[in-house]
């Protein structure tokens, strides 16, 4: 089974008809290893399904990505506290979450290749999070058998035991490993070729690409523009004609695409084609990616799920500083000159800090995942009063006072991040029901919410759309 991208989301096909999909479109995928793929339908959490889409494992809805599944392990990532914590989902269903580290990659022994949270050079941590090896390198990328890796250092990469004993030390620009257990490098006129682990040169760098090396077969490319198949003694398997040319994950077969008729097809390795793919936009981000099928590298997906819920929560009780706010606090500001207020808010009162003679400036309260929320205190016009002094050379001093003027409005403002903009009609609609359950009544057409507070007023919440910002005004209508 592999995933194709088309213009509604990832459908499923099978090899065996690779023209007719199977089941449901998909939002986001990944590759299917060891026969699970973790999936995203629209408006959905994260899904791992089998090669018939059913479902397997459903993760909670606070864990928003998870990669596919390499040694057993599905990397998966949630958010305590506004902190990301990266943790490791295993074909048992059991998570593991190791706060102190980013785990980027799990071994076969169940090892862990992680950073520090705080630090940026990788280590190997025992599946207890206990430090086995310190690479004091930036970069590391292990071997197929996992028995090297290669590391980073001054600019220039190099290859290490698993253990962390330097074999070839950092002299390359590019260095990656082949399936056949070999090295693809450039030279500094970036020129490729192919090494063993024995720093050997088995094809000299003569190239302009070399993109993979498998079962004695390599794809180069001589001007930078189109790919060919070749063998190890340099002699052309499939002729250099293609925009894309990769080899398909677990199989001997290739993904190629031909730049002149935007066409992108499966092909055997004597350039037999298996599948014709029409109306793909060849070049653009396809290559395999969107062929998946047990492929061995992460790549994830992330949660449609959006909880509006919780968005209009943080913005009727945005939390700073581990207290939590809300309009009814910031109502405390009504009645008070620009001066208390100042004084409240921590503020050296300008006359730049009344804009217009209307408002202050929004102050922010916090950045979360749906974007950032600030408040503002409104005043009636005029509250900045002006007057001037004579000055050398017939220039005029400004001098400036505050009228006896007091707030009358706070403005709460969500400014959305794209995310949260896409669900407007949802967390409108919320704001409506938590406002209604609290008390408040919608004034007929119209976006106003009343609701009697305090014993001589009543304060009036009002819901306002600007392009990317959310705004609650509340005011008092006497």
């Amino acid at each position: 089974m592999f995933f194709v991208e088309q213009d509604n989301g990832y459908e499923m096909y099978s090899v065996k008809n690779p023209l007719l999909p199977i089941g449901d479109t998909y939002k986001s995928v990944v590759a299917f290893t060891s026969s699970i793929s973790p999936s995203v339908r629209e408006g959905e959490g994260i899904k791992y399904i089998d090669k018939v889409g059913n479902v397997k494992f459903e993760l909670p809805l606070d864990i928003t990505y998870a990669t596919n599944f390499v040694n057993g392990y599905s990397l998966i990532t949630k958010k305590e506290s506004g902190t990301t914590i990266v943790g490791a989902f295993s074909l048992t269903g059991e998570s593991k979450f190791f706060p102190d580290f980013n785990i980027l990659q799990v071994l076969s022994d169940g090892s862990l290749l992680a950073s520090k949270v705080d630090d940026r050079d990788l280590c190997l941590l025992d599946s207890q999070g206990k430090v086995k090896v310190d690479y004091k390198s930036t970069r590391i990328v292990f071997s197929k058998n996992e028995n090297y890796c290669i590391y980073y250092d001054d600019s220039n990469f190099g290859v290490k035991t698993k253990e962390g004993e330097t074999i070839i030390k950092a002299k390359y620009p590019i260095l990656s490993f082949t399936d056949d257990g070999n090295l693809i490098f450039a030279d500094d006129d970036e020129r490729y070729g192919i090494m063993n682990l024995k720093n050997e040169v088995l094809i000299k760098p003569r190239y302009t690409m070399i993109i993979g090396c498998q079962d004695g077969l390599f794809i180069a490319s001589k001007d930078g523009e189109t790919l060919g198949l070749l063998n190890m003694k340099e002699e052309r398997v499939i002729d250099f004609k293609y925009s894309s040319l990769f080899f398909m994950p677990n199989s001997k077969n290739l993904y190629a695409e031909r730049e002149r008729d935007k066409y992108v097809y499966i092909i055997d390795r004597k350039n037999n084609e298996i599948a014709e793919y029409a109306e793909l936009e060849a070049g653009n981000s396809l290559w395999y990616f969107n062929l998946l099928d047990e492929y061995s590298n992460y790549s994830s997906v992330k949660s449609d799920y959006f909880d509006v819920s919780d968005c209009v929560k943080s913005l009727l009780h945005p939390s700073t500083d581990g207290v939590d706010r809300s309009i009814d606090e910031l109502y405390n500001f009504a009645g008070l000159g620009p001066e208390d207020c100042a004084m409240v808010l921590g503020m050296d009162l300008t006359k730049d800090d009344i804009i217009n003679d209307v408002w202050f400036p929004y102050k922010n309260l916090v950045t979360n995942d749906y974007g950032t929320i600030s408040y503002g205190l409104g005043f009636s016009a005029g509250v900045v009063e002006t007057y001037y002094d004579e000055y050398d050379y017939w220039e005029l001093h400004p001098h400036y006072s505050y009228a006896n003027h007091e707030c009358d409005y706070i403005r709460v403002k969500l400014q959305m991040n794209s995310e949260t903009m896409n669900h407007k009609d949802q967390i409108e609609k919320q704001i409506e029901n938590v406002l209604v359950a609290q008390g408040y009544s919608k004034s007929t057409n119209s976006s106003k919410f009343g609701n009697p507070m305090y014993s001589n007023s009543k304060i009036v919440l009002e819901v306002i759309f600007d392009y990317d910002n959310l705004v609650l005004k509340a005011y008092t209508n006497y």
